[in-house]
């Protein structure tokens, strides 16, 4: 007998749009704020995606680096876990860089990643 299970996936935006403001008030508004503030959705364009790959070489961002060497470390680790049978799911997945390592040592059966194309 095979049964038909389905998982149902609920988003909630913390931060919903604005629906009366322009994207350009939107921005002026965040930078006005303290701290000020700027959505990604801005970064979001090829020439934005570009600019956020050269940022994550920089030695002086290391949030990139150490994500890959956590990674790197429990890669084993989390494919013991999770297991052959699993689909593996990355929100923001950019380029698909560093999910590689976590590919390379589970072999899940299915790998979904999802982003905001440029």
């Amino acid at each position: 007998m095979m049964t038909n299970t389905a998982t149902a996936v609920r988003f909630h935006d913390q931060q919903p749009p604005v629906a009366s403001m322009s994207l350009r008030d939107e921005l002026l508004q965040s930078l006005r704020s303290t701290p000020k503030t700027a959505s990604p959705k801005f970064l979001y364009d090829r020439r934005g995606s570009e600019l956020f790959d050269q940022i994550c070489v920089q030695p002086e961002y290391y949030p990139t680096r150490t994500e890959e060497a956590i990674l790197r470390d429990a890669a084993d680790d989390i494919a013991n876990v999770v297991g052959r049978d699993a689909t593996l799911i990355e929100l923001g997945s950019g380029a698909s860089r560093k999910v590689r390592l976590l590919l390379e040592a589970v072999r899940p059966m299915s790998y979904l990643g999802i982003d905001i194309p440029p």
